[in-house]
């Protein structure tokens, strides 16, 4: 599930308190971004996508329903489910 705003609350409270962060099956093109924009800002956060979300498109996760188990996936990156 995607909390408009979650990235960014968390990346806050991690500037904070001066630790690192590592975001883990990051989904959505609002995380990218607030992850980028907050190295960009030399915070030490960091991300990555789940690879199930990369290489398996979703045309083909619906074409296929019965032979793979279906990621999380959205129409849009930025939807919200």
């Amino acid at each position: 599930m995607f909390i408009p705003g979650a990235f960014n609350k968390t990346i806050l409270l991690a500037e904070e308190a001066g630790v690192a962060l590592y975001f883990v099956h990051v989904t959505s093109q609002a995380g990218v971004v607030a992850i980028a924009d907050a190295r960009a800002r030399g915070s030490p956060v960091y991300g990555e996508v789940l690879h199930n979300n990369v290489s398996v498109m979703l045309s083909c996760i619906r074409q296929e329903t019965d032979r793979y188990q279906r990621p999380g996936t959205r129409e849009s990156p930025t939807s919200v489910e």
